[in-house]
């Protein structure tokens, strides 16, 4: 797949080059490649909206009275044509034309149908917060100057609360457990 030569690229970049702050990755994503190099958007917190309540609205989890599997759609396609309508199939075999249609801010019986919103409201209202012990971690890596001393500010302010939860966000594919043996 084309994005694995990418995500190699830029392994190897990252490989090359120390980092030390998140805003690192920005310059090595730009010079993973040298011809045609890859164009990196910055983004802000800002940048992150609220899809949640809309999609609420808009669509409804059934498609002819039977749930969609959203962690095993392979493939959207929107089409001009019909835009109250949401296609997609659950195989990435693009010989197969077979959609199925999630029909898209339709109402409802004696219900007149969502008025989309000029604006869509922030992700989040503030910084996300690391664990106690994280930050902690890092602190210490800035005393033992692990992390050049430019970067300890940088991380001196970073958000932290005991309750926050560093665990890495599950991903959108289930594990294949078929070939697994539990020992």
């Amino acid at each position: 797949m084309e994005c694995d030569s990418a995500h190699a690229a830029i392994e190897s970049a990252v490989r090359n080059m120390d980092v030390y702050a998140p805003t690192d990755y920005y310059r090595a994503v730009s010079m993973a490649r040298r011809s045609n190099p890859y164009h990196v958007v910055m983004m802000n917190q800002s940048d992150f909206r609220n899809f949640r309540p809309l999609a609420k609205h808009l669509i409804r989890n059934r498609n002819n009275n039977a749930e969609v599997s959203w962690l095993k759609v392979k493939h959207f396609q929107y089409r001009q044509a019909n835009p109250n309508c949401i296609y997609f199939k659950y195989d990435s075999n693009i010989d197969n034309d077979n959609f199925t249609c999630i029909q898209v801010n339709r109402g409802g019986r004696g219900r007149r149908p969502f008025v989309m919103p000029e604006t869509l409201p922030g992700l989040y209202t503030k910084p996300l917060p690391i664990s106690v012990a994280k930050y902690r971690d890092l602190l210490s890596l800035c005393d033992s100057n692990a992390i050049h001393s430019d970067y300890h500010a940088f991380y001196k302010n970073l958000a932290f609360e005991a309750a926050a939860n560093d665990c890495l966000a599950e991903t959108d594919q289930e594990d294949d457990t078929d070939d697994v043996e539990n020992v």
